[in-house]
């Protein structure tokens, strides 16, 4: 467990595979989270694509303004049906189509981004409903 946000931001900038994997894969307490993106918000991101940030952290995050770390957020397997909801009808089409290709998508929510306003995202939802639906048949 990652208990700072400077031992947070020092392994995410260290060089040393073993400290960049901990970063990116070590839970890291909401506290230190938050204090995280207070002292440094770019590393905003990096919070984001962290494998064991908490649900909690994946809420919070999943209201950012900037689509980048939506987008990171739409790829997390565990996201609430809300989240999922939420991300299916992001004001930007990269977060809609980031959701197309996480396979914890609920069927449902993927048929609906087959008729996306975005032809790429649409076309790919489809798609990618056709294989998850021949898989479980």
């Amino acid at each position: 467990m990652i208990k700072s946000a400077e031992e947070f931001i020092r392994l995410r900038k260290s060089r040393i595979p073993e400290e960049y994997y901990r970063a990116n894969h070590e839970f890291i307490p909401d506290d230190v989270c938050h204090e995280v993106i207070q002292k440094d918000p770019e590393m905003k991101e990096y919070i984001a694509s962290n494998s064991s940030i908490s649900l909690e952290m994946i809420s919070y995050l999943a209201e950012d303004e900037d689509q980048n770390i939506r987008w990171e957020i739409a790829q997390k397997p565990n996201l609430t049906r809300e989240l999922f909801e939420k991300f299916a009808n992001d004001p930007d089409e990269s977060v809609r189509h980031r959701l197309v290709f996480n396979k914890h998508t609920p069927l449902d929510i993927l048929e609906k981004l087959t008729h996306d306003e975005w032809d790429v995202c649409a076309e790919d939802a489809q798609w990618k409903l056709k294989e998850r639906l021949t898989k479980t048949t």
